[in-house]
């Protein structure tokens, strides 16, 4: 291996995992200095989006509550993919380095994920903090305050959603946020803002959405997708909203023709594509070898078995309110402070 030339170890080293890239990172100084360059980070976060056949994805399983941190249990694991070819859950599962602060807030959301860059935030009565978090690398970065936005307790808002994508113009990544508010008339209204990381700071855009959209979403081909509901004294209406990065436009996806008494729930990625369900109390999280990957209840992650209709629970956290959240992203080692990882 030391005879080969600096292109042909990033061909392969780029075909590695991150965490198994890491590793190597401790056995020479040229290694350690290769896979450092901000060059292979990026060479690194191209090969993932063009070729996600290669990429480790892993679940994410996160506490939501936040009043006892310091019990192991409530720390975040997570959960490989080598469950689908049997690999026992024992094995699968892993600790991870816990991103909450030292003083913890009420709770915590997940909102999505791209490119192995966690966005997720932290609620309190008083405030709220947008986080960046890797779990391949532990970097963990809270966003800064928007000095024009709304800075109050989630008690105060109706609602927000949250996403985060990549994009591929500028090479940059971004935060969305869409919070639904009242103003001083008491009068309901949608402000949307988005963070760059290269700019490292916000700014107001002025095209909104038509209702509230949920706080967890999906990235997928250079836009972020929400499941959005809307109720009103007529009807209970949805629709897909999806935020093209690089325009920073919203629109209304069709959704599939179904018969009238079809309500859906929600919507995931499987294999690349889109996918609206009809499930209650279920999230959708991957599909190989004929077996779907499903969180239940956010308590149990189930792996479904297509042919012969059979269950296999993976993991069974008992009742618990609610209490966890799933999620998929792949391991990488793009950064969330600007300049560092990102591909510009």
């Amino acid at each position: 291996m030391e005879k080969l030339s600096d292109d042909i170890l990033v061909e392969i080293l780029t075909r590695i995992p991150a965490t198994s890239v890491t590793r190597l990172k401790l056995t020479n100084k040229k290694w350690c200095a290769l896979i450092s360059h901000p060059l292979f980070v990026k060479a690194h976060g191209e090969r993932l989006r063009t070729d996600m056949r290669a990429a480790c994805l892993k679940v994410l399983k996160i506490d939501r509550l936040c009043f006892q941190r310091t019990v192991s249990a409530s720390r975040p694991q997570s959960l490989s993919f080598e469950v689908f070819e049997g690999v026992s859950v024992d094995k699968a599962m892993n600790s991870l380095h816990d991103p909450i602060s030292r003083f913890p807030p009420i709770k915590i959301q997940v909102a999505g994920s791209c490119d192995g860059l966690i966005c997720f935030t932290q609620l309190s009565c008083l405030h709220h903090i947008i986080s960046l978090w890797n779990p391949s690398t532990k970097e963990v970065r809270n966003l800064p305050n928007d000095p024009n936005g709304p800075n109050l307790g989630f008690s105060q808002w109706l609602s927000f959603g949250l996403g985060i994508g990549y994009d591929c113009q500028t090479g940059d990544y971004k935060v969305v946020r869409a919070v639904c508010s009242r103003n001083e008339q008491c009068v309901k209204q949608i402000v949307v803002d988005v963070f760059m990381l290269k700019t490292n700071a916000w700014r107001r855009i002025h095209d909104n959405p038509r209702g509230k959209l949920s706080c967890d979403s999906f990235y997928l081909n250079g836009a972020v997708h929400w499941f959005m509901r809307s109720r009103t004294e007529a009807e209970d209406s949805c629709a897909i909203v999806s935020f093209d990065l690089a325009t920073e436009k919203f629109r209304e996806l069709p959704m599939p023709e179904t018969n009238a008494n079809t309500e859906f729930q929600g919507i995931g990625i499987i294999d690349g594509r889109l996918v609206v369900y009809t499930a209650k109390r279920v999230q959708v999280l991957s599909l190989r070898n004929g077996k779907i990957l499903l969180g239940l209840d956010r308590n149990e992650i189930v792996l479904y078995d297509i042919a012969d209709g059979s269950f296999q629970f993976l993991l069974d956290i008992g009742w618990s309110g609610f209490r966890y959240e799933f999620i998929v992203y792949v391991e990488s080692f793009i950064s969330p402070y600007p300049g560092q990882g990102t591909s510009g």
